[in-house]
């Protein structure tokens, strides 16, 4: 399956457009709280063809012996068309993440919007650990999101009466352009300071 998987797909590409493009889609929070952004790399199959997807998509990867592609509904024969696709999409999936090593995961599937039949690249945001220091209590540390440690950092600020109760840091507070966020400086440079207070990327 490997070498079917590259034959059809261009893996060098896929892996310089994920790299190039998945920043620039947002984090969807899911119900367990976790965060995760989803890329769609390539439709393979538009929605349009509807219930003939999952033989196309079988037929694609040569996995399509026996089933009746002309009438999708002929469930005498089709009857394990979508256990058949679905087993597919694992193999195909594992086989990806072998051969395009990444800190997310490619995977194929429906696309919810339009029905379409796509190869996707998700991500899941990392927890990352931070230390904060101000004057007057004890450092800290938290764990979570860059937005999570500047939130963090503003209630210790709120505790010692630094910042005023419920007043968010902005970046003309820390002398920097208006057009950064304070997420975005932490994450690049790895410590933000608001007066003799910190708080740092461990």
């Amino acid at each position: 399956m490997e070498e079917k998987v590259k034959k059809i797909f261009n893996l060098d590409w896929i892996r310089q457009f994920a790299e190039e493009n998945i920043d620039n889609t947002e984090w969807i929070e899911e119900d367990n709280g976790e965060k995760r952004r989803i890329l769609v790399i390539d439709t393979l199959f538009d929605g349009s063809h509807g219930v003939y997807i999952p033989g196309m998509v079988l037929e694609l990867f040569g996995q399509a012996e026996g089933y009746d592609l002309e009438d999708p509904n002929n469930w005498e024969k089709n009857a394990t068309i979508y256990d058949a696709l679905e087993y597919l999409e694992h193999e195909i999936n594992d086989c990806l993440n072998k051969l395009i090593p990444s800190k997310g995961w490619y995977y194929m599937g429906y696309h919810e919007s339009d029905g379409s039949y796509c190869l996707f690249y998700t991500e899941y945001e990392e927890k990352k650990r931070f230390k904060i220091h101000v004057p007057g209590i004890t450092d800290q540390e938290t764990i979570g999101s860059y937005e999570e440690a500047i939130e963090a950092f503003e209630e210790a600020l709120w505790e010692t009466r630094i910042l005023p109760n419920e007043e968010r840091l902005t970046a003309a507070d820390l002398g920097l352009p208006g057009s950064i966020s304070l997420e975005s400086w932490l994450a690049f440079h790895g410590f933000l300071r608001y007066g003799e207070a910190y708080v740092e990327e461990q």
